[in-house]
């Protein structure tokens, strides 16, 4: 009898104790790791209820395969890769983030052979809505980068990836030793309606081709954009200030297209052109450059004047007020206005210091990718209209976030356990009820 007993208070317990377990065990989130590395050959889901997913070793979509990430999952990288040769799904929503994580620089790459992105059906690689602290790669790939926080960068080599609506941060208080955005190869990206910060350049054009880099906030970066190529971009309606240097050139073309930007308030020069091979002369009218005061718009530029060996900005004429369709920016407390003076006579429409404009000659011509989310810029309208425009934002949320997922297989693994004891309890007990009442009835 005694014996018994015991074994119903030893059930009892077991059932409390895993019941009391389930109670501080998050619902829907695993408490295992799942290792996994190698290749990935028939379609995958990595689910909130198994995450965090550590790679082990470098791992590899094939073509024709969809790896998707679910909302909520964490995966490590770590030191390693992920090459994506099929498709790659991420998409979380403003409240319901995947987190990618990597250390010694782990990441993810999307090859030339992977699926580009087709903002008409919704298919194609896209990573949206995630917290990325790795850097992500295109190789001659146009996938959808969109609305992400990022603490690494991406690094562009060709294709026409769409990047916008993301935060390209540093650690905040130095400069990373990499570039929030690289553009390399024949590359026609579209870069818009991002913020990076605290990077070596914010955006850095190393490589040939007509990207569209407009409406981004370039602030606080060692360079706001820095040129090393003679590719020929649309720089457009872009908020460039309290970089070091706004602008730094070793290299560019004369027929790039640099316009209707807010650049002002950079520690060292607001453009710089800095090597003696720059013989050619470069126009960047239609600027603002937080005053009207022409003298102290040159102090401003490194150029002819600082260097017989280079040649000239020409910046005249510029914009007697800040171009409304780049980015707002307050200045820092610590720094000073830019000089002012008083204009004489200016006219009003357009708000330019002079009349002359750039002429079509002076435009890039650019083929958009046939699956951009955004539609073809018109390129051969000189300014006052730049090229861009008319580029519709691409929205930072677009989707629906998904139902709560299911409990984790631990926590159903618990409540079975629990049930199970609970069961076997009540049905000793039952035995003992009916085993005491027999000896009463026999006396």
């Amino acid at each position: 009898m005694r014996s018994a007993k015991k074994a119903v208070l030893a059930l009892v317990s077991l059932a409390l104790v895993t019941l009391a377990s389930v109670t501080v065990m998050p619902f829907g989130v695993a408490q295992y790791v799942s290792s996994v590395s190698g290749e990935i050959t028939f379609d995958t889901v990595w689910t909130e209820a198994n995450s965090p997913y550590t790679l082990t070793g470098n791992m590899l979509v094939h073509s024709g395969v969809t790896l998707t990430i679910e909302q909520g999952v964490t995966v490590n990288l770590n030191k390693y890769y992920i090459w994506v040769n099929g498709t790659l799904r991420v998409i979380g929503s403003s409240y319901r983030k995947m987190t990618i994580n990597a250390v010694n620089d782990g990441y993810i790459e999307l090859k030339s052979s992977s699926t580009d992105w087709n903002e008409e059906t919704q298919d194609g690689c896209i990573i949206e809505n995630a917290v990325l602290n790795c850097a992500i790669k295109t190789s001659d790939s146009s996938p959808k980068i969109n609305a992400n926080f990022i603490k690494g960068r991406i690094e562009v080599t060709g294709g026409a990836p769409v990047i916008s609506n993301n935060s390209i941060a540093g650690d905040g208080t130095t400069f990373n030793f990499y570039d929030g955005i690289k553009l390399d190869g024949n590359c026609a990206a579209y870069v818009t309606d991002n913020t990076i910060s605290h990077t070596w350049s914010g955006v850095r054009i190393a490589g040939q081709g007509t990207a569209i880099i407009g409406r981004n906030r370039l602030t606080k970066n060692l360079n706001g954009i820095q040129v090393t190529s003679t590719a020929t971009p649309v720089i457009s309606h872009n908020t460039i200030a309290e970089n070091s240097w706004g602008i730094y050139m070793t290299y560019f073309s004369p027929d790039m297209y640099f316009s209707w930007n807010n650049i002002q308030n950079n520690t060292v020069y607001n453009i710089s052109l800095e090597n003696s091979q720059l013989f050619e002369d470069i126009d960047v009218y239609s600027n603002w450059w937080g005053t009207t005061d022409t003298s102290a718009i040159n102090q401003t530029i490194f150029d002819h004047k600082n260097d017989f060996n280079i040649g000239t900005v020409n910046f005249v004429p510029f914009l007697t007020e800040p171009d409304s369709e780049a980015p707002s920016w307050n200045p820092s407390p610590s720094d000073s206005p830019s000089p002012t003076a008083t204009a004489t006579s200016q006219p009003t429409n357009p708000p330019l210091t002079q009349t002359p404009t750039p002429t079509n000659s002076a435009l890039p011509t650019a083929t958009p990718p046939t699956t951009s989310a955004t539609p073809n810029p018109t390129l051969t309208t000189p300014p006052p209209a730049s090229p861009i425009s008319s580029m519709p934002v691409v929205p930072e949320q677009s989707r629906e976030p998904v139902a709560n997922p299911a409990l984790a297989p631990a926590t159903i693994a618990a409540l079975v356990v629990a049930g199970v004891a609970i069961a076997l309890a009540a049905l000793v007990l039952v035995k003992l009820t009916k085993r005491n009442n027999r000896k009463e009835t026999k006396m």
